[in-house]
């Protein structure tokens, strides 16, 4: 009885640009988990910030 040759693939690295992306989505997701939670309040204060800055930079070009 003959026995075939079993196929295995080659082990080769992940090609550059899949390693940077997976690098990329692994330090994105340590900043997500690390980063602490905003409460309701830091979410308004950085709203009305934003708003403060537009109004500022509206008068400004008017």
């Amino acid at each position: 009885m003959a026995f075939l040759p079993i196929q295995s693939r080659p082990t080769t690295a992940a090609p550059a640009f899949l390693s940077g992306l997976t690098a990329i989505l692994r330090d994105a997701l340590v900043r997500a988990v690390s980063r602490p939670r905003k409460t309701p309040q830091d979410i308004l204060a950085a709203q009305a910030r934003r708003a403060e800055a537009r109004a500022a930079a509206d008068r400004l070009l008017c």
